[in-house]
């Protein structure tokens, strides 16, 4: 389906690019340049109904096979995974006032590595993972810092909500993902572990 770059501003808008399709596709340029050509995403992974749709509505083509297999079509799911994760990331000024601190104050996180963020041409931008009920997740600033700083943020993302069975958890009985983890309050000991190994 193509779409009048009207429609496509409006929509983009709609889901977090405040700048409409010009931000939209700064994102994915930024995301290309970023990601090394050949990068694996997650081959078992498809699209979900929703990024098909963001994909369709936002006048993008689906993402198919290439010659060479399915690099295409995984580079075109992290592509997704990136441009959502920036449309619904926080500014600066709005992490702030979440956490009700100074600007400055995210600002000296973010260069202290004990909050993630993308750096976009001009400004920054905090995935929301991180956040949880108005504060940082607990033990997430320990955790951020002992990441290899240049993985790409959408395998960042996919770290702290992938089921780890290091992360059992007796009282539920099962794995948690390290945000979970964090969250419930245990020891951020074992995440910092497996983020050392990413």
């Amino acid at each position: 389906m193509r779409v009048k770059a009207s429609e496509t501003d409006e929509f983009w808008i709609r889901h977090g690019f405040r700048g409409g399709v010009s931000e939209a596709l700064e994102t994915f340029a930024a995301f290309l340049a970023a990601t090394p050509p050949g990068v694996a995403a997650e081959p078992e992974r498809e699209l979900t109904e929703a990024e098909h749709r963001l994909l369709d509505e936002g006048g993008f083509p689906k993402p198919q096979p290439d010659e060479q297999g399915s690099a295409g079509s995984e580079l075109s799911m992290l592509a997704v995974s990136y441009a959502e994760m920036c449309a619904q990331a926080l500014t600066t000024k709005e992490a702030a006032r979440l956490l009700q601190v100074p600007p400055s104050r995210i600002r000296q996180r973010l260069g202290e590595r004990t909050l993630f963020g993308i750096e976009k041409e001009d400004h920054w931008v905090l995935p929301r993972f991180q956040f949880d009920d108005g504060q940082i997740v607990p033990g997430m600033g320990k955790v951020l810092q002992v990441l290899d700083e240049t993985l790409h943020p959408v395998t960042v993302e996919r770290f702290f909500a992938t089921l780890q069975p290091e992360l059992y958890a007796e009282e539920v009985a099962r794995d948690l993902t390290p945000r979970e983890w964090l969250q419930a309050g245990y020891d951020p000991a074992p995440v910092i572990r497996l983020a050392r190994d990413l």
